[in-house]
């Protein structure tokens, strides 16, 4: 990274900037919303602009107007050109969706949970209710861990997709992004719309991963905001 962050503006154009830091936040503050703060001001955001969700690997997807904390929430959208979506993640998926036409903006997290659930369905849902056509959504399936490194339960592989499935031995490892992949491709996003890093945070040494580091592992922070 030459930049102290990764940026994947030039994804959507850089009609907005998506940021996300690395693993330097293991040396942030423990409190999560000094972390936070901190974590924006190293990606040259303003800490006062900021959404944040206080997540739970759940389905849930908030429409926020504001600035603030949002409880139980595993998503944002808005419209709002003065918020800064965000939230964190450790080998989970942050997901960017971003409407061209309507320059509405989401930033989801997306656990096994949550790509096996309803997330992704419930947060294209309210980009449709608030007018979006799906072919007009750009979105980024950020970095993540990848199956090679993701074991999953026999209860939690029959959930998954065949196809976003590696078995070894009686082993089974779960690709979430090709998951994700899948279930925007059946909600009728364009294929040429989805855009995956190949970037493992397991692998990736600048990377936090849970997997890896367990309860030493720090979080990586995902901004998203009106360029």
């Amino acid at each position: 990274m030459n930049k102290p962050f990764l940026d994947f503006s030039d994804v959507f154009a850089n009609r907005i900037r998506a940021v996300m830091t690395g693993n330097q936040t293991r040396a942030f503050s423990s409190s999560l919303e000094e972390a936070r703060q901190e974590a924006a001001t190293l990606c040259r955001l303003q800490t006062d602009r900021i959404a944040f969700p206080l997540q739970t690997h759940s389905d849930i997807v908030k429409w926020v107007s504001h600035s603030g904390i949002f409880a139980d929430a595993d998503g944002l959208i808005t419209q709002s050109a003065k918020v800064v979506l965000s939230l964190q993640v450790a080998d989970c998926v942050p997901v960017f969706i971003y409407d061209r036409r309507k320059n509405t903006r989401g930033l989801i997290h997306a656990g096994w949970r949550g790509t096996t659930g309803s997330i992704t369905a419930r947060a294209i849902n309210y980009f449709i209710d608030k007018g979006t056509d799906v072919h007009d959504l750009i979105v980024y399936l950020g970095p993540a861990i990848c199956r090679d490194h993701y074991e999953v339960g026999a209860e939690v592989a029959q959930l998954f997709h065949k196809s976003s499935l590696k078995k070894s031995s009686s082993r089974f490892y779960a690709d979430l992004r090709s998951e994700l992949t899948l279930k925007l491709l059946e909600l009728g996003l364009p294929a040429n719309n989805i855009h995956v890093s190949d970037l493992c945070t397991y692998e990736e040494p600048k990377c936090c991963s849970y997997r890896r580091d367990g309860k030493t592992a720090g979080r990586m922070f995902a901004f998203m905001e009106d360029a």
